[in-house]
């Protein structure tokens, strides 16, 4: 009996890994596909220039290309606190979603996918005069809470 559930719990892990394989390979097609065709422009004068797939996150590389005097002047304090707040987050990745072809394939992927990896969304935005960055991450969960919260406007 012993031996049978050790057997069973081994070809669980196995299909677990499996699947959790999967869908990451999945992911990282799929942001490949969109990275084929940066830069996208993002509004006025935000361009997105590279996306990629690591360590279960999904990093958008965007540059403001015009007057990024904003964030330029912050002192290290005022950088770190504008990276954490959750207001900078939302902009961050609304940003990104405001380009329908973004959208799109970041639906296709979270709609089936979010959950089974962890999934983390990191945005990395560059100045175009200064290069100062600013960065900042949601996770899976409290992008669900936002799009949730804004559903019920």
């Amino acid at each position: 009996m012993k031996t049978t559930n050790l057997v069973l719990s081994f070809i669980a892990l196995f299909f677990l890994y499996s699947c959790k394989q999967i869908v990451q390979s999945s992911i990282e097609s799929r942001v490949e596909n969109l990275n084929e065709r940066c830069p996208i422009r993002l509004g006025k004068s935000d361009v997105l220039k590279k996306v990629e797939y690591r360590n279960n996150a999904i990093c958008f590389y965007v540059t403001e290309e015009e007057n990024d005097v904003f964030f330029s002047s912050f002192t290290p304090e005022q950088k770190e606190k504008a990276e954490n707040s959750m207001n900078f987050k939302c902009q961050a990745v609304f940003m990104c979603l405001t380009n329908k072809t973004v959208k799109e394939e970041l639906n296709n992927i979270t709609k089936t996918m979010g959950d089974e990896v962890g999934l983390t969304f990191r945005v990395f935005i560059k100045g175009g005069t200064s290069k100062s960055i600013l960065k900042t991450e949601l996770t899976w969960k409290e992008i669900q809470d936002l799009n949730s919260d804004a559903s019920e406007w």
